[in-house]
């Protein structure tokens, strides 16, 4: 089992929703936790990664995580852009962004700018504005 025996789960659920002319709106939601006694590296990562929430310097560590996405998309030749907003809970704290972005084939890659807001809580991710280059999204 190794120095640090746990278990790591995670449970999301994407809903697209075309809203005609070509635009559609992207809602993801999902929770996730780890029981036992995980090593630092095995907890959730929050901020950096863009894997739960864009817009932020640093990374958090968490046990447990719960956010939301949001995404308007509008078709521009090849390409879509898009406004989106994040939330992440991690149980006594709330982290927010909001950014634009471009995304290629259906979120195969895609470029986002995000401004993070933490609303001044200690030692938590420095909010910031930031490019995330991502790939292979739900939208």
């Amino acid at each position: 089992m190794g120095d640090n025996p746990h278990v790591r789960a995670i449970a999301e659920a994407v809903l697209i929703v075309p809203l005609g002319g070509g635009r559609s709106l992207g809602l993801q939601g999902g929770a996730a936790a780890v029981w036992g006694d995980p090593a630092p590296l095995d907890l959730w990562n929050l901020g950096s990664s863009a894997n739960w929430l864009r817009g932020h310097r640093n990374s958090v560590r968490e046990d447990r995580v719960w956010g939301a996405r949001l995404d308007l998309q509008q078709p521009v030749r090849f390409l879509r852009a898009s406004v989106f907003g994040d939330w992440v809970s991690t149980g006594d704290d709330d982290l927010y962004a909001a950014g634009v972005g471009l995304v290629f084939m259906d979120g195969i890659v895609r470029l986002d700018l995000a401004k993070g807001f933490s609303f001044g809580r200690v030692g938590r991710p420095d909010a910031v504005l930031r490019l995330h280059l991502l790939g292979d999204t739900f939208f």
